[in-house]
């Protein structure tokens, strides 16, 4: 259409205003969708490394060994089980490090960096624990009086969350971390002790058939039929916080990057469509001019649906390959926190997808609805100027007082803008809360954590 020339003048006009709508949609867009995709990214690793490494269903703590013949029976019960007993060992530094002998079939040990320990006198130490005492492959700590050279850091699918209990809500790698010898090392490092150190007898277990019934029946048999012995702990996989927690954290980044996303893009629209409004007032004789030429409605609503589709295009388009460059470094963030290895990069279509299309949809819809309502004054209306008051009815109060009166309609006249205000300030707040509340959160935790240290 000729009037679609009239478009360039627009942009000159009133470029700064769009440029910032485009500025917000990217970075709200490209910092929603790398948290996603970061945290998904967190999941899907996690998910691939329990099973790539044969993850435990489930452990149990018993007060002695279980003999052979004991075992076999738990199998018959098609219940594969493991050792994992170990020994926690009080460091010079004040932290405690929790020694077991690398597994062998249940729980593999996966090392992020270096190498498995081979001899006796080794150690491999999990990565996070690593890191913050400042170890290096080569190194050599003391442990329980004897010194072992750190071979590699590693990281275990049963301990995704560091703790050393399961009522810990949090890691502290300055105070807590594991490390894995050879089995014959850890006979040697046990033999040797000191009386006051304590050995674990763990057992983790893996079912043919992992289901509530087989999982009953598996301690029914530990409780009633071994001799003996004593059923101290028995806990399932989705019981373990140790092995699930980033589950829920991952949730939750991916609920409210999914969530923030949709309220911004739809606060956005309807920015974009209150000034496509007031752009509409400054040229209402030009409309009405055109109406009055022959052109209609449609091709008005279209025309005036240009620039805010433009808008939401290009940052919804670059808002989303924002996302997808920063998901790494958003994943690596939470490798800060669980013990994992490097998250792969996943890029989801339905990510892609939401990245595009979110900020487009309401835009289109909200922008169509407010402009095709504004357009349908009569041509002699708008050549009047008369377009922006249509045909609203003033409500006569007489009670009220002039300044009270003068209120109202000023509030009725700008109601577009003041709804966005009030959204804009809702959103704002909502953000400003969240942080507080999470500030504290942080803060207790910490309290809480060198309380218990």
């Amino acid at each position: 259409m000729i009037i679609n020339k009239r478009l360039k003048r627009g942009f000159r006009v009133h470029w700064v205003q769009y440029v910032v709508l485009i500025a917000i949609i990217v970075l709200g867009m490209g910092m929603f969708l790398a948290l996603w995709s970061g945290a998904s990214n967190v999941y899907k690793t996690v998910e691939e490394y329990k099973d790539s490494l044969n993850a435990q269903h489930g452990y149990f703590t018993m007060m002695n060994d279980i003999s052979d013949s004991q075992l076999e029976k738990i199998n018959d019960l098609g219940a594969e089980t493991e050792k994992h007993f170990y020994s926690d060992c009080d460091m010079s530094d004040e932290s405690v490090i929790r020694i077991s002998a690398l597994r062998e079939s249940i729980d593999l040990v996966y090392p992020s960096e270096g190498v498995l320990p081979v001899n006796d006198d080794e150690i491999a130490v999990e990565k996070m624990y690593g890191g913050k005492k400042n170890y290096a492959i080569g190194d050599t700590i003391d442990v329980a009086g004897k010194k072992y050279k750190v071979t590699g850091f590693v990281s275990v699918p049963d301990y995704n969350l560091c703790v050393a209990s399961m009522a810990d809500s949090s890691s502290n790698p300055n105070k807590f971390g594991l490390g894995f010898m050879t089995q014959d090392g850890y006979d040697k490092y046990i033999d040797s002790a000191s009386e006051e150190l304590i050995e674990t007898k763990q057992y983790a277990y893996r079912l043919d058939n992992n289901t509530k019934e087989n999982e009953k029946k598996l301690k029914d048999h530990l409780n009633d039929d071994i001799e003996d012995n004593h059923l101290f702990e028995f806990v399932n996989q989705d019981a373990n916080i140790r092995m699930n927690n980033y589950k829920s954290t991952c949730v939750m980044e991916i609920a409210m990057a999914i969530a923030m996303g949709a309220i911004l893009c739809i606060i956005i629209a309807y920015c974009i469509a209150v000034y496509s409004i007031h752009r509409i007032d400054e040229e209402v004789k030009n409309i009405g001019t055109l109406y009055a030429m022959g052109y209609l409605r449609k091709e008005m609503v279209r025309h005036y649906l240009i620039i805010p589709m433009l808008i939401a295009v290009i940052g919804s388009v670059a808002g989303t390959v924002i996302g997808v460059a920063l998901s790494p470094a958003f994943a690596t963030i939470n490798t800060a926190y669980f013990s994992m290895p490097v998250p792969s990069v996943h890029i989801s279509p339905l990510m892609v997808a939401y990245g595009i299309l979110v900020p487009v949809i309401p835009s289109f819809f909200i922008n169509y609805i407010v402009l095709n309502k504004k357009l349908k004054e009569k041509p002699v209306n708008m050549l009047r100027q008369t377009a922006s008051s249509g045909k609203k009815k003033q409500k006569k109060i007489e009670s009220d007082s002039f300044v009270r009166i003068f209120r109202k309609r000023q509030l009725a006249s700008k109601m577009g803008g003041n709804i966005v205000l009030f959204f804009g300030i809702f959103f704002s707040v909502m953000m400003l809360v969240l942080g507080y509340s999470m500030k504290g959160n942080i803060n207790n935790l910490i309290n809480y954590a060198k309380n218990e240290t």
